[in-house]
């Protein structure tokens, strides 16, 4: 169990449930609705984007979006806090 991993995790969750709450409880209009909703998978639907794989998804409701999207970006976060910890072990025990 990697704690970093966990501490990582735990920030993105904050900036979805963050951006999504402000996106439905902030008075917000379609257009800033839209926005808010976009910035926690913004850089992986670009990424999508440019492999072409967006055309796709264009239909997909944004808890889809969400799955798809950040559900990897989860499991990456918590891989990089493995390798913090094991680094900090390892230079600990030098």
């Amino acid at each position: 169990m990697s704690k970093t991993g966990f501490s990582l995790c735990g920030g993105y969750a904050a900036i979805i449930v963050g951006c999504v709450s402000y996106a439905f409880l902030g008075g917000l209009d379609t257009k800033s609705r839209f926005m808010f909703l976009q910035i926690p998978i913004v850089l992986q639907s670009a990424l999508a984007d440019k492999l072409g794989l967006l055309g796709m998804l264009e239909n997909i409701s944004w808890i889809s979006a969400y799955i798809i999207f950040g559900g990897p970006i989860f499991a990456i976060l918590y891989v990089i806090g493995i390798m913090l910890d094991s680094a900090r072990t390892a230079k600990n025990s030098t």
